[in-house]
């Protein structure tokens, strides 16, 4: 009986240290996925690194558009907050052709134009880096997470965000005109577009909210 006992008591206590050391792993992996979402960028602009395989997007022949043509083209436009940057998406085609895109997410503050379908937004920008991997779209915005932002978007209905799981996001978009479409908010003032009568860029340009509110009003009827 003693013996039993014994036998018994072994195998109780092997058993719990099977769950003691299945427990710690467990906490491990979960910590190391923790780390691994942790990692997403602070900003999309890309910095290229020795060793690298860069992906470069020619710069030079994007149309120039004034704020009337861009706002003529906008499926959606919003003021809001940069607060995450999704961790970058490598594609390859079946031609063996390599690219690469970042999803930004935006809390939308105001619609001013288009429907009110989700306060959280996705924004593609298409540059990034996954591994030595690096693709630079020089004429795409730059943002940045904290930054508070005027959008002019393009819908992609059909495009996922991967990554964006159990967030709410339901609206996907790019920024129209590339760079052209994107500007600062600070106190009901958009820095950085492109003046109506002016055809080059002028990052010291500022607009009022409620003059672009009533270009809307007058070109989106």
């Amino acid at each position: 009986m003693k013996r039993r006992g014994r036998i018994s008591t072994i195998i109780f206590c092997t058993v719990l240290l099977v769950i003691i050391i299945s427990g710690a792993s467990l906490i491990i992996s979960c910590t190391d996925e923790k780390i691994t979402t942790g990692e997403n960028k602070l900003t999309t602009e890309v910095t290229p690194q020795p060793g690298d395989t860069i992906i470069q997007v020619n710069s030079g022949l994007l149309k120039p558009l004034t704020l009337d043509e861009l706002i003529t083209l906008s499926d959606a436009i919003v003021i809001g907050t940069v607060t995450e940057i999704l961790p970058s998406q490598q594609i390859v085609s079946e031609a063996g052709k390599v690219d690469i895109y970042t999803d930004v997410l935006v809390q939308v503050e105001r619609y001013l134009y288009g429907k009110d379908e989700s306060s959280i937004i996705a924004v593609r920008v298409y540059n990034g880096r996954v591994g030595n991997t690096v693709k630079i779209g020089n004429e795409e915005p730059v943002f940045t997470v904290g930054e508070k932002t005027f959008l002019l978007l393009i819908s992609l209905q059909d495009e996922p965000v991967l990554g964006s799981e159990n967030i709410g996001v339901s609206a996907h978009y790019r920024v129209c005109g590339a760079y052209q479409g994107k500007g600062s908010y600070v106190d009901g003032v958009v820095k950085g577009l492109r003046p109506d009568n002016y055809q080059e860029e002028n990052q010291n340009y500022t607009i009022s909210i409620d003059v672009i509110e009533d270009k809307i009003l007058l070109i989106k009827v």
